[in-house]
């Protein structure tokens, strides 16, 4: 189950965001969440932040919903 903290496990990697949500086609408020405490971090890697980058676009895009749950 994935977490709304910005101390993230091992379950609830950028990745598996980012697979979960194409997956599903929605992104919920915890990936919401997790992506934007991923982004407050100091030291972001350059791979996750063009992972949160192609989040966006798809959102933009209408590629991927957005949801209350």
């Amino acid at each position: 189950m994935m977490s709304s903290s910005s101390h993230h496990s091992p379950s609830t990697s950028l990745p598996d965001v980012y697979f979960q949500v194409w997956e599903s086609g929605t992104m919920t408020l915890s990936a919401r969440a997790i992506l934007q405490a991923s982004l407050l971090e100091e030291k972001l890697k350059e791979a996750d932040r063009a992972l949160i980058d192609r989040l966006l676009y798809a959102v933009r895009q209408g590629l991927v919903s957005l949801t209350s749950a």
